[in-house]
């Protein structure tokens, strides 16, 4: 199949995909991916040689476990073209890549968490200062108190916030999910913090969390400048380590619920996890960090027995 039949096959592939609208999305962004290399090489016709340079490539540039959800998906659409007629299945025996453990992400101490609430409370000194701070401020205390992912909080819209049964919730739409079919509760204080900034900046934009800056239109705040937001209070306080981030909030949440008292099915649902040993590792992470192990084998051999 010649490379510059491979835009028509993509759609074709698409069309014949029986997966959701957000999935196909990424599949077909890696799959011009694969389009740009071959193109940019003037690859008239791809062989399999040309996908194990371009995996090799890939390794040159992004992560283990992307590099691996670029050649299953690449191996999906050459399988697919090799049982329609259309070519070689010039992928097969191409090996996917080991996925290295992903970086452990670290919760932070409910005394930590509340200096990092205390720090997002302070008005810096510059214009929109004010509204800044507060937005910002809504934003830690909804992630530390839900255990909502920046996607979600990035989703978020005004009409979201609502009243069940008496209690104040917020509608999201998970990851993966393509509606806003679940809810998360928030405490009154969280519902107040939040309800404070939306009178003060007295907008009508449908989005949660917006800019608040003209050159961009005061358009919805994107996962980047959340996580970014966060990134920078948590340096702010001390963690300028790659193990502190946004997702860092959400396993404060988890760990905070275990410890005072959750249990694990509650916090399951609460983070609204499909699989409970997703869970699970969650525990391991509090026993793991309080653990005396190494400090028992030190009071061993360096502390006189009595």
């Amino acid at each position: 199949m010649k490379t510059d039949e491979l835009k028509f096959k993509f759609d074709e592939y698409m069309a014949y995909l029986d997966v959701k609208e957000i999935s196909k999305n990424s599949y077909r962004k890696m799959l011009n991916k694969w389009y740009d290399y071959i193109t940019t090489l003037s690859i008239k016709y791809a062989k399999r040689n040309d996908v194990l340079k371009y995996k090799e490539y890939l390794l040159k540039n992004y992560s283990s476990s992307t590099v691996q959800k670029h050649i299953v998906v690449l191996k999906g659409f050459y399988k697919y073209c090799n049982v329609e007629g259309y070519c070689d299945n010039i992928t097969l025996g191409v090996k996917s890549t080991k996925v290295s453990p992903s970086f452990r992400r670290q919760s932070l101490s409910p005394e930590e968490a509340r200096r990092l609430l205390e720090k997002a409370k302070i008005v810096p000194k510059r214009r929109n200062g004010e509204i800044l701070t507060k937005r910002n401020y809504a934003i830690v205390a909804l992630m530390l108190t839900t255990g909502l992912r920046v996607i979600e909080v990035a989703r978020s819209d005004v009409d979201d916030l609502d009243i069940i049964d008496g209690e104040y919730v917020i509608h999201v739409m998970g990851k993966g999910r393509d509606s806003k079919d679940d809810y998360v509760k928030l405490s009154t204080e969280v519902y107040d913090i939040i309800y404070d900034y939306l009178q003060e900046r007295d907008s009508g934009h449908e989005a949660l969390f917006i800019t608040h800056h003209r050159r961009f239109n005061n358009s919805r705040l994107s996962t980047k400048r959340i996580s970014t937001i966060i990134k920078d209070l948590l340096v702010s306080i001390g963690y300028d380590s790659k193990a502190y981030s946004a997702h860092s909030l959400r396993h404060t949440f988890a760990t905070t619920a275990l410890k005072e008292g959750a249990s694990l099915l509650e916090t399951k649902e609460a983070l609204r996890h499909s699989d409970v040993s997703t869970t699970q590792i969650y525990v391991d992470m509090i026993e793991s960090k309080e653990a005396s192990t190494f400090q028992k084998v030190s009071d061993v051999l360096f502390k006189e027995k009595k």
